[in-house]
């Protein structure tokens, strides 16, 4: 099962971690080239989204799945304030980042006001641990402004996230994930047919093809592998 979440995870995170022209700006504000909600490969005037995984029909003929999860939020200038990643912004009347999801989380963008880190970790042993939010996050973009590779670490796990993009599609068409946990390692490749848009140009259904290895430590000629399909929607709302 923890296979099967991490797929799911990897699946369903947007979009790391070469800092290219990143400049650790303090908390001050930024001019915005775009928007964190564009740079999150999102158009319009995005409020908050909402992502469901369905994976099938039961024998009543309904939808298995958890739900509509909340994904993203943005304030009404396009700043994050939750991200995909389960970590919290907030902001002063300026627009300087002031507190994360705790006191020593830290954000970093680049010189064109894109967010390039956001490090909620401990910078030495006599500070709590907060185990739910200790996270490391890197992001890095490809010429066209979209994110081309993310980082994540956290407690005792983490995953890297490649994303391939076709045209001047701002929505991925393949994820190639590496991660997981202590001894396992998964490597995989999501597949993405988007097969619906709302009138502003999000995708609102797409579906997915997951495909992975995984390999635990000292067992390394039985690798497991696994396929998933399944149908992602996506509820916008916009200001």
């Amino acid at each position: 099962m923890k296979v099967y979440g991490f797929l799911v995870i990897a699946a369903l995170t947007l979009v790391a971690s070469c800092r290219n022209g990143a400049d650790d700006n303090g908390g001050k504000a930024v001019n915005y080239v775009a928007t964190d909600a564009r740079t999150m490969g999102l158009l319009g005037e995005v409020k908050e989204v909402k992502v469901a995984a369905i994976f099938g029909l039961d024998e009543k003929g309904e939808e298995v799945t958890d739900g509509y999860q909340l994904q993203a939020i943005f304030d009404e200038n396009g700043r994050v304030l939750l991200d995909n990643w389960g970590n919290k912004y907030e902001y002063d009347a300026e627009g300087n980042f002031i507190k994360g999801s705790s006191d020593i989380a830290k954000v970093t963008r680049d010189e064109q006001g894109r967010l390039v880190g956001y490090h909620n970790m401990t910078t030495d042993y006599t500070q709590a641990i907060d185990y739910d939010h200790y996270i490391s996050l890197d992001l890095s973009y490809d010429e066209k402004g979209r994110v081309l590779r993310e980082e994540v670490g956290r407690w005792e796990s983490g995953n890297t996230n490649t994303y391939v993009y076709e045209g001047d599609n701002i929505y991925p068409q393949r994820n190639y994930f590496v991660g997981g946990e202590t001894i396992t390692v998964t490597k995989g490749t999501s597949v993405y047919k988007y097969t619906s848009f709302d009138k502003k140009g999000n995708w609102i259904e797409r579906e997915v093809i997951t495909e992975a290895v995984s390999t635990s430590e000292g067992d390394e000629e039985n690798p497991d592998a696994y396929k998933l399909e399944y149908t992602e929607k996506r509820e916008i709302v916009y200001w």
